[in-house]
């Protein structure tokens, strides 16, 4: 099984006035504003799709939010996925059941097993609403593991568990929309879903979207018009910005351009962005820079694991049982594996289900 993540919407009412006819995207904009919600998606749509020479996926998700408030029964609302107002909820902490789970599915379960996994995620589901059993029971029906595959009732499940902001469900739509994974491809969605995860701290999830900002997918915005505002957010110390512009100087092979990523990344940790505690930590461990320092990049790790960063959690768990930049310690390395599986690290997962066997080694 593969484990593949708003805005923030305001109290607007909107008044019914009719679609008009424009033929330029300027000219819908100002339709929507003057409070048509037909007319807001209209002008999203054509964003979506281009039709007026502008593909702008961060404009259409406004002009979609706008409609989706004005109708909240809308095809608008179908198109953002979900509000603003589901991500007030957690998005790492889950139930002991679904982390347990979980953790059995990446022990190569034999059809039995999968199907009794299958059975309790769908209980715990159906009697106490966990959202992440949700989202992993729903991605189960999808792939037809424990269970017959049933694609409608599965994707319809993960829907509901995304509106509830479940990051599992985040990016595993976000994933299978990128990629045309039992859904048609729809690069607005994924880029959607990938981008609220990544908003929220999903570390995965904004390799991908500075995937797609590298790419120029959708985003109406040149890559360096997007340095340009990434800048300005970062000097403004938004951690965030400081993360996104570091990921696409470290895309070039310019050395120059990489010292500038880590630089900026060392900004973005300090401004209290895991994400760039994770990176910074990796260019210090793996060899991107010239001078490693394993030390170092514990410490880093260390920061963002005190944050609960799932990554971080993994990656300090490997520092502790490796010996690297710390004294080996296997015992405290499993406490900080499962600390990271129940955040929603399938890697750590994976790793806990090996560890006593190289604990009896």
């Amino acid at each position: 099984m593969k484990k593949i993540l708003s805005f923030l919407v305001g109290t607007v009412v909107f008044s019914y006035t009719g679609a008009v006819s424009a033929n330029t995207q300027k000219e819908l904009d100002s339709a929507c504003e003057q409070g048509s919600s037909e007319n807001c998606i209209l002008a999203a749509d054509a964003y979506v799709k281009g039709s007026n020479g502008v593909l702008n996926y961060t404009k259409a998700i406004e002009f979609y939010n706008k409609a989706c408030v004005a109708d909240p029964n809308s095809n608008a609302c179908k198109e953002i996925i979900f509000t603003d107002s589901a991500v007030t909820v957690s998005l790492r902490n889950i139930s002991d059941v679904s982390a347990n789970a979980q953790s059995k599915l990446l022990k190569s379960p034999n059809e039995e097993e999968l199907k009794n996994v299958f059975d309790t995620l769908k209980k715990e589901c159906d009697l106490n609403n966990d959202n992440r059993a949700c989202a992993i029971y729903g991605d189960m029906l999808v792939s037809g593991i424990g269970c017959d595959r049933n694609l409608e009732l599965g994707l319809s499940v993960l829907n509901q568990s995304a509106a509830k902001a479940d990051l599992y469900a985040l990016s595993s739509l976000g994933y299978r929309y990128y990629n045309g994974i039992d859904v048609e491809p729809n690069e607005f969605k994924a880029f959607r879903l990938l981008n609220v995860s990544c908003d929220n701290d999903d570390f995965g999830a904004c390799r991908m979207v500075s995937s797609i900002y590298r790419k120029g997918l959708g985003v109406g915005v040149k890559k360096d018009d997007l340095i340009k505002i990434y800048q300005q957010k970062c000097d403004e110390q938004k951690a965030v910005s400081c993360h996104k512009l570091a990921n696409i100087k470290n895309a070039s092979e310019d050395e120059h351009e990489t010292k500038q990523a880590l630089e900026l990344l060392k900004m973005g940790c300090d401004l209290g962005g895991v994400r760039s505690c994770v990176e910074l930590g990796d260019m210090y461990s793996n060899g991107t820079i010239k001078q490693r320092d394993n030390e170092y990049a514990f410490s880093c790790y260390k920061t963002a694991c005190d944050k609960n960063d799932p990554i971080g959690c993994l990656n300090l768990g490997y520092a502790y049982r490796m010996g690297s930049g710390i004294e080996q310690d296997i015992k405290l390395a499993y406490k900080l594996f499962h600390k990271s599986c129940k955040r929603g690290s399938s890697q750590a997962c994976a790793v806990l289900a090996q560890m006593p066997r190289l604990e009896d080694n």
